[in-house]
C-alpha cells in the first residue's frame, strides 16, 4: 500500500473493531476533547453531539467524562424504540 494513496477510512477499515474498545482509547478520546474544547467550541459558544457505537459504549463515556469533573454538561440520550432486554439495568442505574 502506497501511503500516500490510503485514505483515513482504508486505515480505519484495516483495525480491528477491539482497537476502540478499550479503556486506554476512549480516555484518549475524551483527553483530546477535554484539551481542545475551548478551541473548537469556539470558546464555549457551541454545543456538540457526540455519537456512539452502542448504549453501553456511551455509558462508558458518559462515566469518564462524569470521573473528571470536567466542567461540561454531559447527558446521554437512548433510542426510545430500545426493547429493554440485555443490558437495559446498566442503561437505568448508568
Amino acid at each position: 500500500m502506497n501511503p500516500k494513496e490510503v485514505s483515513m477510512c482504508q486505515i480505519e477499515n484495516l483495525l480491528p473493531s477491539s482497537q476502540y474498545d478499550r479503556d486506554e482509547h476512549r480516555n484518549a478520546i475524551v483527553d483530546n476533547i477535554l484539551e481542545n474544547w475551548t478551541v473548537r467550541s469556539v470558546n464555549d459558544k457551541y454545543h456538540a453531539i457526540f455519537a456512539t457505537n452502542s448504549i453501553p459504549e456511551a455509558i462508558e463515556y458518559y462515566k469518564i467524562f462524569k470521573k473528571r469533573n470536567s466542567g461540561l454538561n454531559v447527558t446521554a440520550l437512548f433510542d426510545p424504540s430500545d426493547n429493554n432486554n440485555t443490558g437495559s439495568i446498566e442503561k437505568i442505574q448508568g
